[in-house]
């Protein structure tokens, strides 16, 4: 492709802010790691294609970087994705951490990779993916539900729902199961996890 023709697309990057739905896993075009996709990434991206046959902005993995991967980077154009991860769990825990009402209950720990304080106030855990809005994490107290950058949240997963704010409604089951985070609005995975015995 012409030196003229990838700088033409490059602009046309500019100006480009496409909506999609984006996979929990991963936000194609975050090639600086900040959970979006925005100019930063268009620079790497741009000096990767014009200077280096390979490298982070080959988005496809196929035949270098190209229009391919300048489209993949434009459907995600100021993106952002939710930097929380399903960190730790313990789906039989007999003497590691007890709740605060002395039991040794099952438990997930929820990680704040970003850079700013998250509320989950109003996000949903489940341990059935056909049922999102299993348990959501109530609002009205930041104190007990936001994470600081870096931090974890330990929620405790016992069904004991009136022993306080962070006790799921649901355990896991040793044998396997699945935990998934959803976002406010009840559909938009953030991050899962399988486990099988």
């Amino acid at each position: 492709m012409p030196y003229f023709a990838k700088v033409l697309l490059l602009s046309l990057a500019l100006m480009m802010c496409i909506i999609g739905t984006l996979p929990a896993e991963t936000l194609v075009g975050d090639l600086d790691g900040n959970f979006s996709v925005d100019i930063n990434d268009l620079l790497i991206f741009s000096n990767q294609w014009l200077g280096a046959p390979e490298g982070s902005a080959n988005l496809n993995g196929v035949d270098g970087i190209d229009q391919a991967d300048f489209a993949l980077l434009a459907q995600n154009w100021k993106q952002v994705r939710i930097p929380l991860f399903i960190n730790e769990f313990m789906a039989q825990n007999y003497t590691a951490f007890q709740d605060p009402q002395g039991q040794y209950d099952d438990w997930i720990e929820i990680y704040n990779a970003g850079q700013t304080a998250i509320d989950l106030a109003g996000m949903y855990l489940t341990d059935d993916l056909d049922k999102p809005t299993q348990w959501r994490i109530a609002p009205g107290a930041p104190n007990e539900t936001t994470i600081n950058p870096g931090g974890t949240l330990l929620i405790w997963a016992d069904g004991d729902v009136d022993d306080g704010l962070l006790h799921a409604s649901f355990s896991l089951d040793a044998g396997g199961d699945k935990i998934a985070l959803f976002d406010t609005d009840g559909h938009s995975l953030i991050d899962s996890v399988h486990f099988n015995n």
